[in-house]
């Protein structure tokens, strides 16, 4: 969503971006066209009827209190005239107050990875954080005036998990940053000729790191040298709640000298291993849709992912990259073989891979289908007269600039 801020900007489109204050310090400033609006959850006790500090837990009660000031400030920019839409991702509570309490203006959720898809997997406990969450987010889902899907398979499994077939979803992918993300200084592994094999993503079951692992070892036996780089963060699904970058290595036997755990990375970093890879693996068991594969494909690597993904919306198998069933390691070391062993195939499914990208995933491309979605839900008949305000609405700056009806609407507001 960042680099679609600003794809919007590009358009003369005034854009406004309201996003946590992680120092404690609010702060509004003008990043390029985009204003950035850095805010902090409030500090006051929820009274009363609304006094649920109780029972909640303490992660979803900071969330909530963060949107309760997130809507304090949509409202103020609401009655200033500068916002007709609101867009929230899914997987937050960033805009369940203003959904439940004060929505005015259209709201568009886009579904990037919910909550219920990602969470919900065999043999994962769930507490009642996470179904509170869960319950949350299917509530925004509802209350939304339009969807946004990140792909095909999203759009499925949310209108089965939820049947919100009466509301409006469309289908628009993640773009991609070609400038960013380029071939320049594409080249195939580390100096001296040693092959390179790069994941990028959390190290969690959903990404498919333990098919990985287990695959590594098959490689080795053909081609010894080839060097496994994992870049993303650590985290505790290993077992026991015990690390799953030291359960990897176990997994890998003595394939761990050839391994290499990176971490979190900065973006330049990232787009620098895309590059010097000689190719990149993305073998999911659950992925909404994909942008390390889109960010991969745009430097020019062949990527060898999953079927039964985001990634089957992505790659044409055989053609700019290879699709493989989750769960099958000798098909995924047989693949990452048949790469490693062809230079001639790796050449020709990266350049194709990048040609891909040019024609479906550029920005410009994804910001005219975005901006074709706001611009018919703005202008549609239903948000002439909003039910909550009672008041003739039209959500444009014009109406606003009426001094008598903006004095209206601060007062109902303020009834709220």
């Amino acid at each position: 969503m960042h680099d679609l801020a600003y794809g919007f900007a590009t358009q003369r489109h005034d854009v406004h971006v309201i996003t946590r204050a992680w120092n404690g310090k609010e702060s509004t400033q003008r990043e390029g066209e985009v204003v950035i609006h850095r805010v902090c959850p409030i500090d006051v006790s929820l009274r009363g009827f609304w006094k649920i500090e109780k029972f909640l837990p303490p992660r979803t009660l900071q969330m909530l209190r963060y949107s309760i000031r997130v809507n304090r400030k949509l409202q103020e920019l609401i009655i200033g005239g500068e916002v007709d839409i609101v867009v929230s991702v899914s997987g937050t509570v960033e805009a369940v107050w203003f959904t439940l309490f004060q929505k005015t203006v259209p709201l568009v959720l886009s579904l990037q990875g919910p909550l219920f898809i990602n969470l919900r997997r065999d043999g994962i406990h769930l507490g009642f954080d996470a179904h509170l969450q869960m319950w949350i987010e299917r509530l925004l889902i509802r209350r939304a005036d339009y969807l946004h899907a990140v792909s095909r398979r999203v759009s499925y499994q949310v209108l089965k998990e939820i049947r919100t077939a009466h509301l409006p979803i469309q289908v628009i992918h993640n773009p991609v940053n070609i400038e960013r993300f380029n071939m320049k200084n594409r080249r195939e592994g580390k100096a001296g000729g040693q092959q390179r094999v790069v994941f990028v993503g959390r190290l969690e079951t959903r990404k498919g790191v333990e098919v990985l692992a287990k695959a590594i070892p098959l490689v080795h036996q053909r081609s010894p040298d080839v060097e496994f780089v994992f870049v993303g963060h650590d985290t505790t699904e290993g077992p026991n709640c015990s690390s799953m970058q030291e359960y990897l290595r176990t997994l890998v036997g003595a394939s761990a000298s050839k391994i290499k755990f990176l971490g979190q990375l900065r973006t330049e970093e990232v787009v620098s291993h895309y590059q010097g890879s000689t190719l990149c693996v993305f073998p999911s068991l659950e992925e909404p849709f994909g942008n390390v594969c889109i960010e991969a494909m745009a430097c020019g690597k062949p990527v060898v992912a999953t079927s039964n993904t985001g990634f089957a919306e992505i790659i044409t198998s055989g053609m700019d990259g290879f699709l493989l069933k989750p769960y099958d390691v000798k098909g995924l070391a047989d693949a990452i073989l048949k790469l490693l062993l062809d230079k001639s195939l790796r050449t020709q499914l990266g350049e194709e891979a990048r040609r891909t990208i040019e024609r479906r995933f550029t920005l410009s491309q994804i910001t005219s289908q975005w901006l074709g979605l706001l611009e018919n839900l703005v202008t549609q008949k239903s948000w002439r007269e909003t039910k909550r305000l009672k008041v003739p609405f039209h959500p444009t700056r014009e109406v606003f600039r009426d001094r008598k009806h903006r004095e209206v609407c601060q007062e109902l507001l303020e009834k709220l």
